[in-house]
């Protein structure tokens, strides 16, 4: 009867072991498994980042060249403009020059 209860008593201290053991393995790979996730949120992290500055440098330099090509076509459009002006404004020119022309012989006339 001793020698059974000691067979209990050694198979319970194995099954103590062996429960023992067990929860450290799982523990292990639940900690290994978090360490994981959390490298996989890590990368995953920095790859948005990289895409997200990519991005933001990729609209940066859209919209430098829409500023530019805006500005360039409002260049164009203002010297069409004053070319355009000029023959008008050199016209005025001639026309007042006229007025006072005819306005001063006009007055020498009645002198």
């Amino acid at each position: 009867m001793k020698d059974i209860v000691a067979e209990i008593l050694e198979t319970e201290k194995k099954v103590e072991e062996l429960l023992r053991k067990a929860r450290e393995e799982a523990n292990n790979v639940k900690q290994d498994a978090e360490r994981r996730a959390n490298q996989i949120i890590a990368d995953a992290r920095n790859q948005a980042q990289v895409i997200i500055r990519e991005a933001v440098q990729k609209a940066e330099r859209e919209a430098e060249q829409t500023r530019q090509r805006s500005l360039d076509e409002a260049e164009r459009e203002s010297r069409s403009k004053i070319e355009s002006m000029k023959g008008s404004v050199n016209d005025v020119i001639k026309e007042i020059v006229r007025i006072v022309r005819s306005n001063f012989e006009f007055q020498e006339n009645r002198a």
